[in-house]
C-alpha cells in the first residue's frame, strides 16, 4: 500500500468514524494525483464537507485540469468494483 493510499484510507476511516463527513487538508489534496482527486469527487462527493469540495475544485483549477479526461476510467473502475462485489462472493 502506498503512502497516498494509506493516507486516503485513514481519511476515509476517520470520515466513517465521524458520522460520514469527510474533510481533507490542503497538503493532503496537493499531494494527490489528478485522477485521485476526480475519483474522490465522483465516489465520495456526498460524503465530503463543503470545504473539501471547494478545496478539490480549487486544486483542479490551479492545475488547469479537468475531470473530463478521467470520467471513462472512473466509470470503468466503478463498474468493475460493482461486478466484483456482486459475483465474487463478498460478504457484507
Amino acid at each position: 500500500m502506498t503512502a497516498l493510499n494509506a493516507g486516503f484510507g485513514m481519511a476515509l476511516a476517520s470520515a466513517i468514524a465521524l458520522g460520514g463527513c469527510m474533510s481533507l487538508g490542503t497538503a493532503q489534496v496537493s499531494s494527490m494525483s489528478t485522477y485521485s482527486i476526480c475519483e474522490m469527487q465522483v465516489n465520495q462527493g456526498p460524503n465530503l464537507t463543503e470545504e473539501s469540495r471547494r478545496l478539490l475544485a480549487s486544486e483542479l483549477a490551479s492545475r488547469k485540469e479537468s475531470c473530463t479526461s478521467h470520467r471513462a476510467e472512473i466509470q470503468r473502475m466503478r463498474d468493475w468494483d460493482l461486478w466484483d462485489k456482486t459475483y465474487n462472493n463478498w460478504s457484507p
